[in-house]
């Protein structure tokens, strides 16, 4: 009998350090996929919560350093909370990972603009009309170059 319980305390002690072995893989395992905090980050961006969405950004991009969209919108973020140095850092990486965006490049020169240097805004801009073929926004462009070269 003394044997028998033995036996099933064994077991059962074997039993409870599984599951705590396996409890403690489950919750210390990595928790998502970079689009699953890219995902987050569009979720708190439109709460306008900026922090708890750049940090969701963040993560996106420390899993995947080529994710184009987490760095447009941590990008739209940033400039949410005049984070003005960070923002253009952010939306030069963009146009380094998908350079035929003339979006990118229009908000790139507007942030140089905002910046105070005119030359980078106006290469930023000429760059835009490269890469588009719609004539309206190439005449807006026009118009904001005309603006930035008096």
């Amino acid at each position: 009998m003394k044997k028998s319980i033995g036996l099933v305390l064994a077991g059962t002690g074997l039993l409870i350090m599984i599951a705590s072995v396996a409890g403690f893989l489950y919750f210390n395992k990595p928790v998502g996929s970079a689009f699953e905090y890219y995902k987050m980050g569009v979720f708190y961006a439109g709460e306008q919560n900026w922090d708890k969405a750049i940090a969701e950004f963040n993560k996106a991009i420390s899993l995947d350093g080529k994710y184009v969209n987490a760095y447009r919108e941590r990008a739209y973020a940033r400039s949410a909370k005049d984070m003005l140095p960070e923002t253009i850092s952010d939306f030069e990486r963009v146009i380094e990972l998908d350079p035929n965006n003339t979006d990118d490049y229009r908000a790139l020169g507007s942030l140089y603009s905002t910046q105070g240097n005119k030359s980078k805004a106006i290469t930023a801009l000429k760059n835009a009309i490269k890469h588009t073929d719609d004539k309206a926004t190439i005449a807006d462009i026009k118009k904001e170059l005309a603006g930035l070269e008096k």
